[in-house]
Order: structure tokens, then C-alpha cells, then sequence
């Protein structure tokens, strides 16, 4: 409407910004009684579909969604699962991704599986460095200065911040970086 209201001058313009208006606040006005309604929120942002229900493909919910087998795998492999036998539940969200859960013999190990002891992060992976510019807001953030930083550059050999591309801090507290290949 609004690229009309620009493009044709022979438009008026305080009744097509009337319309611009008028067009934003209905939006507006959709948007704030579906977070009231969940039957209005259903209707506007449908629901999320079973495609594989207990390790088995859902044919009737793929037609009704217009996918075919192909998609689906396609959609699996987006997902980092490339066997269908792999996978438990796969839903099709409403904004059009695919949630999965893999069959429990596919699921990755986490720590609590395996009684792994919690340990704290020092630090928050941070980028201090990029383009051989300092990044003094992250320093100050994680309670570091600059003369620590010249420190440690200096124990890897590098001269100065100019001859790093990139450098991050990280959970471990050690610094990684790469140095800059070729100056200009």
C-alpha cells in the first residue's frame, strides 16, 4: 500500500495513509485478540501436525499438510536426522519447521546420563577481538583489561591486537585466535 501511495502520484495522500493506518491497526487489533483467544490464536496459526507418530509415518497427516515422503526427509535431514527409522515423533511446527525426537537408542548422551560431574564455566564464550579491533566492552564484561589481554597475546606470539582477525575467550577461560593472514 505503501509503495503504491510512493510510486502513483496521481493518489491522494492523507486518504491512502488513512487506508495505511486503518490496514496496520486491523493487524494490530488481529494480533492482540488472538493472544486473548486461543481458539482465534488456533485458527490464525493452525496447529502443530504429528508427521511421525511412535517411529511411524502418518500418511493421512502428510496429505493433509501437501507433503510427500521427500519432503519429509528432506525436512528430517535439516534436522541432522537422516534415517527415518531414527526417529520417534516428528511435528510440523505452524511457522513451517520440523520438530524431532529421536527414537530414546538415538538420542545424544548428555552429562546426567552419564553422571558426569556439573562443572561451572569460568566464562562465557566472548568475542574480545575482531578485525584487530579490541572489543572493550567484552573486556570490561568479563572482568578482564587490556593489560591482561597484551599478556596473554603476548605468551602466543602475537605482537599486538592488528595481527588478530579474531579472538574469543573461552568457557574454559583460554583464548582463541586467529591470526590475520594478510594486512590491507
Amino acid at each position: 500500500m505503501v509503495s503504491d501511495i510512493i510510486l502513483h502520484s496521481d493518489l491522494k495522500f492523507l486518504p491512502s495513509m488513512l487506508g495505511v493506518a486503518l490496514w496496520a491497526g486491523l493487524a494490530i487489533c488481529v494480533e492482540l485478540i488472538a493472544l486473548k483467544s486461543i481458539r482465534i490464536r488456533e485458527i490464525l496459526d493452525s496447529q502443530p501436525i504429528i508427521l511421525i507418530k511412535k517411529g511411524q509415518i502418518q500418511q493421512s497427516a502428510l496429505k493433509k499438510e501437501r507433503l510427500n515422503i521427500d519432503d519429509l526427509t528432506m525436512l528430517l535431514r535439516t534436522n541432522n536426522v537422516f534415517a527415518v527409522a531414527d526417529v520417534d515423533y516428528a511435528i510440523l511446527e505452524p511457522n513451517g519447521d520440523l520438530s524431532v525426537l529421536p527414537k530414546y537408542n538415538k538420542r545424544n548422551v548428555i552429562n546426567e546420563d552419564i553422571n558426569l560431574e556439573q562443572i561451572e564455566s569460568e566464562y562465557f564464550p566472548t568475542a574480545i577481538i575482531i578485525d584487530g579491533k579490541i572489543i572493550m566492552k567484552n573486556l570490561k564484561e568479563l572482568n578482564l583489561d587490556e593489560n591482561w589481554l597484551n599478556y596473554t597475546l603476548s605468551k602466543m606470539n602475537v605482537e599486538n591486537a592488528d595481527d588478530v582477525l579474531y579472538a574469543e575467550i573461552q568457557e574454559s577461560g583460554e583464548l582463541y585466535l586467529q591470526k590475520t593472514i594478510c594486512k590491507g
